[in-house]
Formats: structure tokens, sequence, C-alpha cells
């Protein structure tokens, strides 16, 4: 099962009103076994499609941090190879049979995950676009290939998220994380909110348009 950065395996914190468990680390041989035992009645079944990925948004594995499953000890990309691999065998075992994830498939994993549960109301994708349109602009050289670095203080209004459990999750209204590269400094300030944002950064007033991002050169 996956390993905590501590060592340890802890219960599974996704879902938990549902359900309790663990969850399963697939760059382990034992965990690979586990995972095509339960899933080979479904591939024999015939039937047209499965969600084969539940939770699981995007299509990937959740982080592990064991030194006896065989890979590294940190996230990275043995990740997206593990489960390219893993969703490959699948693809193979299961013939016909679509298989889709939560949410849109990541690019990695579009080719094994053809038909995925894309629930993405309007806002979200406007913000996602915007923040690709960012990324391919401007943010590429700190984002793709940048050192992260400590941010400035920002101070912005919070906004408030209903939970489940009836609970609520207060959130800053912009998101910020700072990088460098070379002898150029950015901060990435993002507002997720549909609503323009005024936040101030060392004492100057900036407004992040809503569901957008700016990147502030340094």
């Amino acid at each position: 099962m996956c390993t905590g950065y501590d060592g340890r395996v802890a219960i599974s914190n996704i879902c938990t009103s549902q359900r309790k468990g663990y969850d399963i680390c697939p760059a382990s041989e034992e965990g690979r076994s586990i995972l095509m035992d339960a899933y080979m009645p479904l591939f024999e079944s015939g039937v047209d499609y499965a969600q084969i990925l539940d939770q699981n948004h995007g299509g990937s594995q959740y982080f592990c941090h064991s030194r006896i499953h065989g890979h590294p000890v940190a996230p990275g990309a043995w990740m997206t190879e593990t489960m390219q691999n893993l969703l490959g065998e699948w693809n193979r075992k299961a013939g016909k049979m679509l298989f889709g994830c939560e949410s849109a498939a990541a690019e990695p994993f579009i080719g094994n995950l053809l038909f995925s549960d894309n629930r993405y109301r309007e806002n979200a994708l406007a913000l996602i676009g915007n923040l690709t349109a960012l990324y391919r602009n401007d943010g590429a050289k700190f984002l793709y290939a940048g050192r992260m670095c400590k941010a400035s203080v920002v101070e912005c209004d919070h906004v408030s998220y209903p939970c489940d459990d009836g609970t609520v999750l207060e959130l800053p209204a912009v998101l910020v994380s700072a990088w460098e590269t070379g002898d150029a400094h950015a901060l990435l300030l993002v507002n997720h909110t549909a609503s323009a944002a005024p936040c101030r950064v060392a004492g100057r007033e900036i407004i992040i348009p809503p569901l957008d991002g700016v990147l502030e050169m340094r």
C-alpha cells in the first residue's frame, strides 16, 4: 500500500464518508497483482465501458514514499510511467472495453482512458484555459524549468466553500507561488474565483482578473 513520507501506511482520507481502506501503490509488484486479480473478472465480462480509476482524477496514482516497492522515494516521472504501463496492460487484457477515469484524462493517459467523466462545469474550464495560455506565453520559462522559491506575503480577501460534512473551507481568493530562473524572479498570482480579486504585494495593489492568473515580475 502507499506509504507516507514518514514511512507509515495510513488509512486513506479519500471519500471517508463512503468507505475506509488503503491506497494501493501500482509500482509495487504485489499491488499490481492485487489489482489484476480484482479486475480480471471485469475484463472478461464483455461490458463496453468501465470507469477503471475511481478518485484518481486524471488517471495518475497517489504519492508513495515506500523504500521497498522498487521506485524512488519521492514523486516523479516514474509515477507517470507506472500508470502508462499499468493501463496499457489493462487495455490489452480487456480487449475492446473502453476505460475512463474521474475528470478528464491527463495528457499522458489519453490513449488509455478514452471515455472519461469530465464533470467540470464552465468556470473550471475557463480557469484551466486561462492558466494554460499563461503557461504557454510568459510562464513557461519559470514553471517548466524554473525553481520554486519562498513567496512574498500576499494580502487578499478569503472565500468560503461549504463541505459535504458540514464544515466550511476558507481559502485566500488569490493563490501565490514564487519562481526564479537565472536572474529573473516572478510571482504567480492566481484568482480561482469568478470575480476580480484585488490583492496587495509589497504595499502595491494588483487586481487579478476572474478565473485567471498574473505573472508578476520581481
